[in-house]
């Protein structure tokens, strides 16, 4: 997008005088930060994984929270002067927030996942509050099988078609990380009750300011598919809780004192914990299926070493699921 473009969009909130680049990171949005003489404000635009009906639900749960005493800010959308809170321009739909200062970390120490887990216990202790919302339950795809099998089967390669090494790779591991999502199974599962939260909880989604945890961002989840709390821990074990230099692989006694931190202010059952796993190797599958789509797309966002990177995540974290859950009981 031009300044042009971006002109037209923020003059909905006044904003003349302004300029913009566009973040990188992420998979799904883009976002833009704007610098003007009346602020700082990340413009954000809905990805197409999400309807406008998810977006104004999405909204709504982010002014409920910055309503409450929640000591960690999240992104507060703006009224334009039309009071509205989002504008479409395009054929797209945008929305801004002024922009929370801080910096992104992408290690974890010891020290900062004691912090992610007591800002998850508060957030979730919020969240629980919330008014429910008529959007589909996790729970019933239980760990999103049916979902990220169906994804999986539209993106085979045709018949006949010329295939690239992102190709083979594809069709190569596909039915093996297929076998072991079938296999995923913790009795139980299915009763836990399901929220909207961020369960995205994760060190390019953790605002900073030296060691203190400042906020957080990306409640893009919200108003899609409501999940389990536990949902939250395991997104945070799966990015942050990890052995130095590894991309993937898990460092039980961090996971161990983030779920021990955690469980000092809310509660924790068995049932959850034994989730935990099951809900990363979904995960790392589907995020392959998604890499996968992104390089056939042409996306300069994915190539063939994230592709090898998830494979090799989802395998790890089947053969040590077992490890992970005694690590945490």
């Amino acid at each position: 997008m031009n300044k042009m473009e971006i002109a037209r969009i923020v003059s909905a909130w006044d904003i003349k005088s302004f300029s913009f680049r566009l973040f990188n990171g992420g998979m799904v949005n883009e976002n833009f930060f704007i610098s003007s003489n009346t602020g700082t404000y990340i413009l954000r635009k809905l990805g197409f994984l999400k309807s406008l009906e998810g977006l104004k639900k999405e909204l709504d749960y982010l002014l409920y929270l910055n309503k409450q005493r929640f000591k960690y800010k999240v992104p507060a959308p703006l009224y334009t002067t039309n009071n509205a809170l989002f504008v479409k321009h395009g054929g797209h739909v945008f929305w801004l927030y002024r922009y929370i200062d801080g910096t992104l970390k992408d290690n974890t120490s010891y020290d900062q996942i004691e912090e992610i887990a007591k800002m998850t216990s508060d957030y979730h202790n919020l969240t629980k509050s919330y008014k429910k919302m008529r959007v589909r339950s996790a729970t019933r795809d239980p760990f999103f099988r049916k979902g990220i099998r169906k994804f999986s089967l539209s993106l085979m390669p045709k018949r006949n078609m010329v295939l690239r090494q992102e190709d083979k790779m594809f069709i190569e591991n596909i039915n093996n990380l297929l076998s072991i999502l079938n296999e995923l199974n913790v009795p139980g599962y299915e009763s836990l009750a399901t929220y909207p939260i961020n369960s995205d909880i994760k060190y390019d989604n953790l605002i900073w300011k030296g060691k203190k945890l400042v906020g957080i961002i990306d409640f893009d989840n919200v108003g899609r598919v409501n999940f389990p709390l536990i949902k939250d821990l395991a997104t945070t074990i799966q990015y942050c809780c990890l052995i130095k230099d590894s991309e993937y692989k898990i460092d039980m006694k961090l996971a161990k004192h983030f779920v021990e931190t955690y469980r000092r202010n809310s509660k924790l059952s068995e049932l959850e914990v034994r989730s935990i796993p099951p809900l990363i190797i979904s995960s790392w599958i589907d995020v392959y299926n998604y890499t996968y789509w992104l390089i056939k797309n042409g996306s300069s966002r994915s190539d063939v070493e994230k592709l090898k990177k998830c494979y090799a995540a989802a395998m790890w974290c089947n053969q040590n699921a077992d490890t992970l859950v005694s690590a945490l009981l």
